[in-house]
């Protein structure tokens, strides 16, 4: 709930769900669901504090196995934010992807690797 305070301070709409394991008492959905169920598109998991360590494990696994993107700092997560915001403005006619030296690529046009 600290995390949705801070989003909410922020202006950012969230709802709290719970976590994959802990405390919940099997409450449903937990974060796990949503993910499966394909209602998640990008996760910021910024693990800190006690018990957090194996549910950040629990939580990467779930959004690797449904490819879902997951950002694990917050460097990254800030990168990531600017990146959408600059896209953002240049599909309005803003110009601020390229004004900031990005090159814009549709994912379809990325190689294709195999693990």
């Amino acid at each position: 709930e600290g995390t949705a305070r801070v989003l909410r301070g922020g202006n950012v709409t969230c709802e709290v769900v719970e976590k994959i394991s802990g405390p919940h008492d099997g409450e449903r959905p937990n974060i796990g669901d949503l993910i499966a169920d394909g209602k998640i598109a990008v996760i910021i998991n910024t693990p800190y504090g006690p018990g957090s360590r194996g549910d950040g494990y629990l939580l990467r696994t779930e959004a690797v196995r449904r490819g879902v993107t997951c950002v694990t700092a917050m460097s990254a997560a800030n990168t990531y934010v600017s990146a959408i915001e600059a896209v953002r403005e240049d599909q309005q006619g803003h110009g601020s992807a390229n004004d900031m030296g990005m090159d814009v690529i549709a994912l379809q046009d990325l190689p294709q690797y195999t693990v």
